[in-house]
């Protein structure tokens, strides 16, 4: 399946780039920083990461991979687009709740 359902709804928190993918306080933090930083996203300039993660949402290959009483979980895989050039494949989880239509970024995984 291309593409997320709702594309133009997705929404990703600011908390979710600066405190959860960018954050050096917790060991998942600091390998998910650890591998963002390796491709040229900085802490300081998260805004870059979260436009990445939005376009990726638009050209990644999507597939259900959970869905429960919190709603459906969806599985994009695909190359994001980096500071370095080199744009490496992520996963990156989005769940649309079933009060809310808008897909939102839950993680990001590397490959």
């Amino acid at each position: 399946m291309p593409g997320l359902p709702n594309p133009g709804l997705r929404w990703i928190p600011d908390a979710k780039v600066r405190d959860y993918l960018l954050s050096s306080t917790t060991e998942k933090g600091r390998s998910r920083l650890k591998f963002f930083q390796s491709h040229g996203f900085s802490q300081a300039g998260w805004p870059v990461l979260c436009d990445a993660l939005m376009a990726h949402a638009l050209t990644a290959s999507v597939e259900i991979v959970r869905q429960d009483q919190w709603g459906i979980t969806y599985c994009a895989t695909g190359s994001i687009v980096t500071p370095d050039g080199r744009n490496p494949v992520i996963r990156a989880f989005w769940i649309i709740r079933p009060i809310d239509p808008r897909p939102q970024l839950t993680s990001v995984l590397p490959g």
